[in-house]
């Protein structure tokens, strides 16, 4: 796939950039700054404003086009927040994978490719997509939860929300920040999944779980009041300790097989 795209006088390797420069003309360099800063993880205004040399409180406009106008970012809040609006916990993310990547791996060295090295940047974005895979496979469950919630009656109540949840962890004395791959709610009956995704080369053991059950004690949603369930996904299966912990504790187990069962049978 990435031969396909990415070869010499192929159009598909610069449609990010000629559409880009077609919308904003000169003005395009500023907007190719802002989304190579977004889809190399600088995710939040601040860290935005600081490798792109724009003012925090200048970047809004810009944000603003490529947001509300052509869809090609979004803007995240932890899925328990409760205010929406802008605020100092949002992130920004790119809002399409095949842009996220050409920013992220290709942009940085167009210009070797132009200059005709074109074997050795793609065999360095084919071994690149390696490190992708493991942020991508969290949205691949998601979007398995999503189909389950839909087609099946597999998972413990109707999901209303779901996303991501990121916060302090105010345990510890440094505050350090902690994040929860997936958590679905429920905000009528009061249910909660809290997730982790794991792409690893070796089967997934309890300390997943004992570290998933601890952040979810940092989450601020309905804490007296809510039913907690979880799930854990992970590319090569589970341990036997895991799964007798699972069982113990009435834990969904997902791997790649499973999830494929599940599809094909419903």
């Amino acid at each position: 796939m990435i031969r396909n795209i990415f070869q010499e006088n192929s159009v598909h390797s610069y449609e990010p950039r000629d559409f880009l420069m077609e919308e904003f003309g000169r003005g395009s360099a500023t907007y190719f700054s802002i989304l190579y800063a977004i889809s190399t993880g600088k995710t939040k205004v601040s860290d935005i404003a600081g490798v792109t040399d724009i003012k925090a409180t200048s970047l809004q406009p810009y944000l603003y086009e490529l947001r509300d106008v052509l869809n090609l970012i979004i803007y995240e809040l932890p899925v328990t927040q409760k205010n929406k609006g802008i605020n100092k916990k949002g992130i920004y993310k790119v809002n399409d994978n095949y842009m996220e990547f050409w920013f992220s791996k290709f942009y940085p060295v167009i210009n070797q490719f132009e200059l005709g090295n074109y074997e050795g940047v793609i065999n360095n974005l084919i071994k690149s997509v390696n490190s992708i895979v493991p942020y991508k496979f969290e949205d691949i469950c998601k979007e398995f939860l999503v189909y389950l919630n839909n087609n099946s009656s597999y998972l413990p109540f109707s999901i209303s929300k779901i996303g991501k949840w990121w916060g302090k962890n105010k345990l510890e004395p440094n505050y350090n920040q902690e994040e929860i791959d997936i958590i679905a709610i429920n905000d009528s009956t009061l249910d909660i999944i809290f997730s982790e995704c794991k792409w690893s080369n070796k089967p997934v053991d309890t300390d997943v779980y004992s570290n998933l059950k601890m952040k979810s004690g940092m989450v601020p949603w309905n804490n007296d009041k809510r039913t907690e369930y979880f799930i854990l996904f992970s590319k090569l299966g589970f341990t036997d300790r895991m799964k007798e912990t699972a069982k113990l504790n009435n834990i969904i187990l997902f791997d790649l097989v499973k999830m494929q069962e599940i599809i094909d049978s419903s």
